[in-house]
């Protein structure tokens, strides 16, 4: 269990490394994913990338594996245990698409946290992973 614990997380730290060196994944000509911004709130990283074709997402094989693409709504991981991505956020923003926290525990439960509460309370995870949906203006 711990090794497959261990793999995984060597998995999705290379996705996010990947993510974070600010590279475009370009697809007919057109940008598909932005670099990611990032701030600190205590100990805690917050990083926001914006994808603008949810398809990457839906297609990679971590996220595939992880998120409950059936849910129509922005969802959470509730624990590293199970990783599921799955736990519906509170009146989410109308273009956030998904949160992701790399360690710690929060409560399995949907419609308990906002987005602004997920960002300040952490419990326990060195990174949280926020994505976006890109809106043209």
């Amino acid at each position: 269990m711990v090794k497959i614990k261990n793999n995984l997380l060597l998995l999705l730290n290379a996705f996010f490394a990947f993510t974070l060196l600010g590279l475009f994944l370009i697809t007919n000509n057109q940008q598909v994913m932005a670099a990611p911004n990032e701030e600190f709130v205590g100990n805690m990283r917050i990083v926001n990338i914006t994808v603008s074709n949810i398809n990457i997402l839906k297609n990679h094989a971590t996220f595939k594996q992880y998120f409950d693409f059936k849910i129509n709504r922005p969802c959470y991981n509730g624990n590293i245990a199970t990783f599921a991505i799955m736990w519906k956020i509170k009146n989410p923003p109308r273009n956030l698409l998904g949160v992701f926290f790399d360690n710690g525990t929060r409560d399995d439960e949907d419609d308990k946290y906002n987005l602004e509460d997920l960002k300040k309370m952490g419990n326990g995870a060195s990174n949280m992973y926020i994505f976006w949906q890109y809106e043209q203006k």
